[in-house]
């Protein structure tokens, strides 16, 4: 399936969608409506201009990779540690200064 970025409100009705990948764009923020795709296992925002990650990041219980490399990212939220099957988090060359404790339940993670 092909996502558009000029208008994201049909994300959420893409319910068997497993991987989304928007790189190379000039994506400032993560549209809410992606956090209602639950079978989402890839998230690819690379290379964008994203500042923040939501909370609500935590209902994708399914995401096994997320790639936010390259963006503008000041932190990491405290709710990434409940997407407990996540094996690849991927934050290379942001603002990031320090990672919350509760990485550590992220179990599957992949060093």
């Amino acid at each position: 399936a092909v996502v558009s970025t000029q208008s994201t409100g049909g994300i959420s009705q893409l319910q068997h969608v497993r991987i989304i990948q928007l790189d190379g764009n000039s994506i400032s923020e993560i549209p809410e409506e992606l956090f209602e795709v639950t079978s989402l296992k890839y998230l690819s925002l690379n290379c964008n201009r994203i500042e923040h990650i939501p909370n609500s990041i935590s209902r994708l219980s399914n995401l096994v990779g997320l790639l936010l490399d390259s963006n503008s990212l000041t932190e990491v939220p405290d709710a990434i540690g409940q997407l407990v099957n996540l094996r690849v988090l991927s934050v290379k060359q942001n603002y990031i200064e320090s990672i919350p404790e509760s990485i550590s339940s992220l179990v599957n993670i992949e060093l």
